[in-house]
């Protein structure tokens, strides 16, 4: 155990050798001054947005709830979002259920209700049905796995995440996704 009087010092110490490391060279002109603006939104009783942003709503399993346009929820929410696991994408391979999980979520959500949406992939979730969060093929590439019960008591198996084989499979799928969903409408 450190003597108390002692840290105070080898903290000073330590900050004196790494400091310089650390240090911004000085600047020969000042910051240009800020512009400050004043912004006075106009008074109602709505709900404000906020600009580019918004609240979200839960979309919950692909298409289970499918208000009406003008239902109460859209006064509040202009965002829906969805927490797919891996698995529920690439099951059968690389880029296998793209199609099958995006398309009836955006046919309905952007096209029919002018929403826009948003996902949450994971590559594992305790509260999955699935056995696999991140698709079985993943693991039969030799990735190494730890086996746990999820909530609702069955067993599921995780990838290790720091595994190289798994970061590059994973980067691979990050990189298949955005390919597939670049540039479409409501994202």
């Amino acid at each position: 155990m450190l003597n108390s009087h002692r840290v105070p010092a080898m903290t000073l110490l330590l900050f004196g050798l790494i400091g310089p490391v650390f240090a911004v060279p000085p600047s020969n002109k000042d910051p240009a001054p800020l512009e400050l603006r004043a912004v006075r939104p106009e008074l109602t009783d709505a709900v404000l947005f906020n600009p580019g942003m918004g609240l979200y709503l839960a979309g919950g399993e692909r298409l289970g709830y499918q208000p009406s346009p003008d239902a109460w929820v859209f006064k509040m929410a202009d965002i829906v979002y969805f927490r797919p696991v891996w698995a529920d994408l690439e099951e059968a391979g690389p880029g296998s259920g793209f199609d099958a999980y995006f398309q009836p979520i955006l046919d309905f959500w952007v096209k029919k209700m002018g929403k826009r949406v948003a996902f949450r992939v994971m590559s594992e979730s305790m509260h999955s049905g699935r056995e696999y969060a991140t698709p079985k093929w993943v693991f039969d590439q030799d990735v190494p796995s730890v086996r746990h019960v999820g909530v609702r008591g069955k067993q599921q198996w995780d990838p290790v995440f720091w595994n190289e084989k798994y970061l590059q499979l994973h980067c691979q799928f990050i990189a298949r996704l955005g390919q597939y969903l670049d540039g479409r409408a409501g994202l």
